[in-house]
């Protein structure tokens, strides 16, 4: 059966891509919602398309699930976690309150320092990987005519 989102004509779905400008462009469309799980196919015929490529990619994808209750439920339980942590610190003396602090905060400093440490040496071995060989400058020099 076709797709559930497309126009139909004799039982079989078609879509015309055109473009309004007639360059090239890059256009999502849906062409089915709704569908069960699992596996499915799609079988891709260009129409009249005059031996040209009309077709550049196809992306399929599932929609990220919009059940408001799923997420009212996190929100509810991050609160209570948030709620038990601050409980939990109220009932420690405060010498040990102290302590623990001082070891968040000084963790929090030492990942702080680890992960901009990495994001650094990220930096920079990409750039050194673009820059060998003139990878980079090749793939920015605009084609000659």
């Amino acid at each position: 059966a076709p797709a559930n989102g497309l126009p139909q004509v004799d039982g079989a779905g078609y879509l015309v891509l055109r473009s309004a400008t007639l360059q090239p462009e890059t256009v999502t469309l849906r062409v089915a919602s709704g569908l069960a799980e699992g596996a499915h196919e799609a079988e891709i015929v260009p129409y009249l398309g005059n031996e040209r490529w009309i077709l550049a990619a196809i992306a399929v994808g599932q929609a990220p699930p919009q059940a408001p209750l799923s997420m009212s439920i996190g929100a509810l339980l991050a609160l209570i976690g948030v709620a038990g942590m601050a409980w939990a610190l109220r009932q420690m003396p405060p010498n040990s309150r102290a302590q623990a602090q001082a070891a968040l905060r000084n963790y929090f400093q030492r990942m702080a320092a680890f992960f901009s440490a990495a994001v650094i040496s990220i930096a920079g071995a990409l750039s050194m990987a673009l820059t060998i060989n003139d990878l980079l400058p090749a793939a920015l020099k605009r084609d000659s005519a």
